[in-house]
């Protein structure tokens, strides 16, 4: 890892939990809740509608528009979206999910993951509209991926995460991605997000330091589980280049469009939402008071005490 970030004061995490729209986020999930399969009505509303919600925002947003020879139905064009808070930065971080459906069921899929990241932007734009980035400076990319669900047969998957690798790997801008927090958020009755990759162990635990600060007597969602990472999932061609990565996936297990209202957990929703909300300010440096110079009392994430933080992150969440 080649970023230091600082960690949030007391008061910094106190203040930026205020902030808070479970409204946008119910509505932003029942809009994206829809059949989606690639090219369908319900599949081009939801990319009309990520891209208007970000452009209203003032994110720069781009489409990455390729045509694939799917053996089984032909050429099939997919859309990926790629949104910058800031279009000249060197280095992003970068959270992304897929918005694509399989199949022509309606159920709640990545319509969880998308709202959740279009709830991010919402909330924190007048927070992240502090940041103006220099060309050395960091910034925030989200990325929704196109063409993740099988088309046609079982093999035929994670074509857009493949293609944007395979096209950022040749421009070279892969090297501007510092982390990758791939988003997989099914609702299931007992949502957790384990741990899954060791060399990023530090950050998922600042995930869970970050919970248990705000949440201390509620139930835990970043918990000190250790699972296998799964293989059909977007991180894939960007942990096969070593880039760090961040996976946050829940069980598998979509709801149907009709159970939506009624056993979609906004609640727990809303507090993965803000832990992932005080994570980005904290990647990104963003002080309530707008300081500068310093370490203004915070702590610094410095890389070289990363071999035995790691150690000991392992080690922990063994024991917990």
């Amino acid at each position: 890892m080649h970023y230091h970030p600082k960690e949030l004061t007391t008061q910094e995490i106190e203040y930026f939990a205020q902030l808070t729209d479970v409204n946008h986020l119910q509505e932003a999930v029942q809009r994206i809740a829809r059949k989606r399969n690639v090219n369908g009505i319900g599949h081009k509303y939801i990319r009309r509608y990520i891209k208007q919600s970000l452009k209203k925002l003032d994110w720069l947003v781009q489409e990455d528009t390729f045509v694939t020879d799917n053996p089984v139905v032909g050429k099939v064009r997919l859309h990926n979206i790629i949104a910058k808070l800031t279009p000249h930065a060197n280095r992003y971080l970068m959270l992304g999910c897929h918005y694509d459906g399989k199949g022509y069921k309606k159920t709640t899929g990545s319509a969880i993951s998308c709202a959740l990241l279009l709830n991010i932007a919402h909330v924190l734009q007048k927070e992240l509209k502090k940041i103006s980035p220099r060309p050395w400076d960091i910034s925030l990319m989200l990325v929704f991926f196109d063409g993740k669900e099988a088309i046609g047969s079982r093999d035929n998957i994670l074509q857009g995460s493949y293609h944007l690798v395979r096209r950022w790997t040749r421009n070279g801008f892969i090297n501007n991605i510092d982390m990758f927090l791939p988003i997989d958020f099914y609702e299931t009755q007992d949502i957790h997000f384990p741990h899954m990759i060791v060399s990023t162990v530090i950050w998922y635990l600042r995930l869970r330091q970050l919970e248990n600060l705000l949440y201390h007597k509620r139930t835990k969602y970043f918990q000190a589980i250790i699972r296998e990472l799964p293989e059909r999932n977007d991180h894939m061609p960007f942990h096969a280049l070593r880039l760090p990565v961040l996976p946050l996936i829940t069980i598998p297990k979509a709801l149907s469009l009709k159970n939506i209202s009624k056993k979609v957990d906004y609640t727990a929703i809303e507090q993965v939402s803000k832990v992932l909300r005080l994570f980005v300010l904290e990647y990104l440096q963003v002080s309530s008071k707008q300081k500068s110079g310093g370490n203004d009392g915070q702590v610094v994430l410095y890389p070289c005490l990363g071999l035995i933080l790691t150690l000991l992150a392992v080690t922990s969440l063994w024991l917990a």
